[in-house]
């Protein structure tokens, strides 16, 4: 009888030991899973918006004309336009950018909403920012 117990304790520990393992290996691979799609998910959302390049073509006290240099539409609300650090609002209001095309932004609707030589007017998109000096 001595010899049976000891075997099957034998067994039994072998039987916990696999069945650590097993869960072991099932919660390692769910978090390597995991991890890897959220790479890649960050990694595509980060290409995307590397895709969407915006530069300034010329400006002017009133207006400012900004060109999608990018590979990609850029939907017309993820453009940002600022004056001396205010933001302003174009007039016609933009329409999404269609890569390599230009549009313009007429900010100037009185004296007060100028640029004045010297100030700062920048293009931001959510992924880039581009920055000149008014005339």
């Amino acid at each position: 009888m001595k010899g049976v117990s000891a075997v099957v304790v034998v067994i039994l520990l072998l039987l916990i030991a696999i069945a650590v393992v097993g869960m072991s290996f099932s919660f390692f691979s769910q978090v390597t899973t995991t991890a890897g799609e959220a790479a890649v998910e960050d990694t595509e959302t980060q290409v995307e918006q590397l895709r969407k390049r915006i530069s300034i073509d010329a400006v002017t006290n009133e207006t400012v004309a900004i060109r999608n240099s990018g590979s990609v539409t850029i939907p017309a609300a993820e453009v940002q336009v600022y004056v001396a650090g205010g933001n302003v609002t174009c007039n016609p209001a933009l329409t999404d950018f269609a890569a390599q095309t230009v549009q313009t932004c007429d900010f100037g609707s009185g004296a007060a909403d100028d640029c004045v030589a010297g100030e700062k007017i920048r293009v931001v998109t959510p992924s880039f920012s581009v920055e000149n000096t008014c005339p």
